[in-house]
């Protein structure tokens, strides 16, 4: 799925920014320490080689932030989107739309969907996060007559039980700080799902996946596909961004007697 003149922005702009300023303070601090100090010149060709892995660690960060906005985002959205069963999806959530990219493209992918997005449209996470500038999105990709959007935190959200046919969410769980927290954002977005649709999620904390099925599970959603995606070493996790991220696509059961109590 192409996506033309659409901006969507890029995860955690703030961190981009202080890891390009932490690679040039890095190479900064090397130099001037190999340069400038009177340390015997093995010791500052050492210091000069840390800081240059530093710097190089950091500006790939930085890099991934930014580059994975143009690839790494939307090869999560086409990965997600070709396990979800289209047919018959009327009316989509996307919980944390930011700008846009996932409730575009499932308007997109579903013509006869009514699709909403909710977000507490926290600008320190996604570079232009606004409710304009998911709207402008929608219109570029001519789906503007199809969308809404409101303001929404996915431990709460403000729709009625079995409301959606789909239910989405990319990136968002992991800025839901607490297991208990967490575990409510689950509950929250199977709540609002009818039986029998869909919950597709983009998971950043994969080193959490068996607690999300365990709870999906628990919520009675049958997870019918899931995709792994590449494993880095501590300290190279950032990698995901550009190579991208685990995806899941569950299916709701029937309603069962009495609710599950999130973190029970």
């Amino acid at each position: 799925m192409k996506v033309s003149r659409a901006r969507y922005g890029i995860d955690r702009p703030s961190l981009a920014a202080l890891s390009f300023s932490e690679a040039a303070l890095s190479v900064a601090l090397a130099a001037a320490v190999y340069g400038y100090t009177p340390a015997p010149f093995a010791l500052r060709a050492v210091v000069l080689a840390v800081g240059a892995a530093a710097g190089a660690r950091f500006l790939l960060r930085g890099a991934s932030y930014v580059l994975g906005a143009r690839g790494g985002k939307l090869r999560d959205r086409d990965r997600l989107f070709r396990d979800i069963d289209w047919q018959g999806v009327r009316g989509v959530l996307d919980a944390g739309c930011g700008p846009g990219l996932l409730l575009v493209g499932s308007a997109k992918a579903a013509p006869d969907s009514r699709v909403t997005g909710v977000d507490i449209w926290d600008r320190r996470l996604e570079s232009g996060n606004s409710p304009r500038r998911a709207l402008e999105n929608a219109a570029i990709e001519g789906v503007g007559d199809r969308v809404e959007v409101r303001e929404g935190d996915i431990r709460r959200l403000p729709f009625t039980d079995s409301t959606f046919d789909l239910v989405l969410s990319r990136a968002v769980l992991n800025h839901v700080k607490g297991a208990g927290a967490r575990r409510a954002a689950v509950h929250e977005l199977v709540r609002v799902l009818r039986p029998g649709g869909q919950l597709g999620l983009v998971i950043v904390d994969d080193w959490n996946l068996d607690e999300y099925k365990a709870w999906l599970r628990d919520e009675g959603v049958e997870v019918r596909a899931f995709r792994e995606a590449a494993r880095y070493p501590p300290g190279l996790v950032f990698l995901r961004a550009l190579t991208g991220m685990p995806t899941l696509v569950g299916v709701k059961g029937p309603e069962r007697q009495g609710p599950v109590t999130p973190g029970g």
